[in-house]
């Protein structure tokens, strides 16, 4: 198949199929996604990766002087959740269509906790 006819139209590459299956080339652009042919787009997704979380939490940590781990892991203290709530600022403006939700979920926090984070650290920490 043609490299410029793909890049111009993505469906091409399902003539063959098309022809195959004796199905019009609506039905296919129609059903793409449902069947399973075309993938969303990366930039579609509301919830970070490990490891955007793990090297924003390890950079974050080395700043303020403390090992990743410690962000990483259920402390509670003062200085560890003042720290966290900073990794979940900088996570969440890395890409603004994270959500609470996802962001959550990457790290291993309840929404409602990145959320209170989110606010304190808006009112001015701890």
């Amino acid at each position: 198949m043609d490299a410029t006819l793909l890049r111009m139209w993505p469906h091409a590459r399902y003539l063959d199929m098309a022809k195959e299956l004796n199905i019009t080339i609506w039905y296919i652009k129609r059903h793409a996604k449902r069947l399973g042919l075309l993938e969303a787009p990366r930039e579609d997704r509301t919830m970070p990766t490990f490891q955007e979380w793990h090297a924003i939490a390890s950079e974050t940590a080395q700043e303020f002087g403390l090992r990743p781990s410690t962000i990483l892991g259920p402390a509670q203290t003062s200085r560890v959740c003042t720290v966290r709530w900073e990794a979940w600022r900088r996570l969440k403006a890395s890409n603004p269509r994270f959500s609470l939700a996802g962001i959550g979920r990457t790290t291993g926090f309840d929404h409602t906790s990145v959320r209170y984070g989110l606010m304190r650290l808006a009112e001015g920490g701890r």
